[in-house]
């Protein structure tokens, strides 16, 4: 069962309620709107709350919290029912089960999305910036000018990105990123512990240009 059980147009049977002077009630469908998570049983004219007996099955609340009224034997003094239902909500048993049943699954959801969303906005902003990298090093390619120059920080790469940042910093600003990245990995790697040769920001940079040049040859 996904949500509580709220039927409008439903008969909903009376109950003679008192002794002396007897009179007959019935389950009230505005209750509803009042208490959410009222959940009604029509074959059995009975009212549970849908968040404590949802979490009373999945092991959310112990037994000795919940109140078996609303959980598992069924409420039906509808003369009093108004008090009965805020007295329930303020519970401690009503209070855990909201806690855990309701309010940490959606944090936890949101949390979810949002990280992925922002990896999502992450994956969108380095292809960008990779294509920017192919589109370069097919210009030098067909220009029949090499990728390396004298001087590994002033290759004819990276001096063609730079010209390219004067008009889109954010390629500058990657750029830095994967430097500082890159420089920690080589460092890393040509520590006592590491017998790797290490490689540069740009050696990475090219082969990831490389690589998209060969995806999209």
């Amino acid at each position: 069962m996904e949500k509580a059980n709220q039927p409008g147009n439903f008969a909903f049977p009376k109950r003679s309620f008192g002794k002396k002077n007897p009179e007959l009630r019935s389950f009230n469908p505005q209750w509803f709107s009042v208490f959410p998570w009222i959940h009604y049983d029509e074959s059995k004219d009975l009212a549970f709350c849908f968040i404590c007996m949802s979490a009373m099955k999945e092991g959310k609340i112990a037994n000795s919290k919940a109140e078996s009224a609303f959980v598992s034997a069924g409420f039906c003094n509808w003369k009093d029912a108004t008090t009965k239902y805020r007295k329930h909500q303020q519970s401690e048993c009503h209070k855990e089960a909201v806690e855990r049943h309701v309010t940490l699954p959606k944090q936890t959801k949101d949390i979810g999305e949002t990280l992925s969303a922002a990896h999502s906005e992450e994956k969108k902003h380095n292809r960008a910036q990779l294509l920017t990298i192919l589109r370069n090093i097919r210009f030098l390619a067909r220009q029949g000018v090499a990728l390396r120059g004298h001087d590994e920080d002033d290759s004819n790469f990276l001096q063609l990105l730079r010209l390219h940042g004067e008009t889109d910093e954010s390629i500058i600003t990657w750029m830095e990123k994967k430097r500082e990245k890159y420089t920690l990995t080589r460092h890393s790697e040509r520590s006592p512990t590491n017998n790797g040769t290490g490689y540069s920001a740009e050696s990475s940079l090219r082969h990831q240009g490389k690589s998209l040049l060969h995806h999209h040859g």
